[in-house]
């Protein structure tokens, strides 16, 4: 079951979202994508309303919301979970927003968070 999301919108179109409730939903809407217009495409859970959305593979970054680091408007920053995720969303994000993003190791949070990369525009706020 799927319905449109009344939190989430496509940053380019500014359309609601399909939000899918489980990700099985989505992950067999990716594939019907892939067969029926040859696209690939990935499910994701939303950090907003945890639910399930699809993403073209292409953009698709695994990343996840640190509770340790914060952008200059108090919003949990995104740690990745390798340098090479990291620098590919810069890049994207550069080329949609002319946004010019630094990868930088986190330097606080718990152990696992130190390994991990953020990719910021500004000095982390802690």
């Amino acid at each position: 079951m799927w319905s449109k999301s009344q939190t989430c919108f496509g940053r380019v179109s500014g359309e609601p979202l399909t939000v899918y409730w489980t990700q099985g939903e989505a992950e067999e809407s990716a594939r019907y994508v892939q067969l029926r217009h040859g696209r690939e495409m990935v499910a994701y859970q939303c950090d907003c309303c945890r639910g399930w959305h699809l993403a073209p593979a292409d953009r698709q970054t695994t990343s996840r919301q640190t509770g340790c680091c914060h952008d200059r408007n108090g919003r949990p920053k995104a740690v990745y979970a390798s340098e090479g995720d990291a620098r590919r969303r810069a890049e994207i994000l550069a080329q949609e927003q002319g946004t010019h993003l630094t990868v930088y190791r986190c330097p606080e949070g718990d152990p696992a968070a130190r390994k991990l990369i953020h990719s910021a525009a500004e000095k982390v706020i802690h």
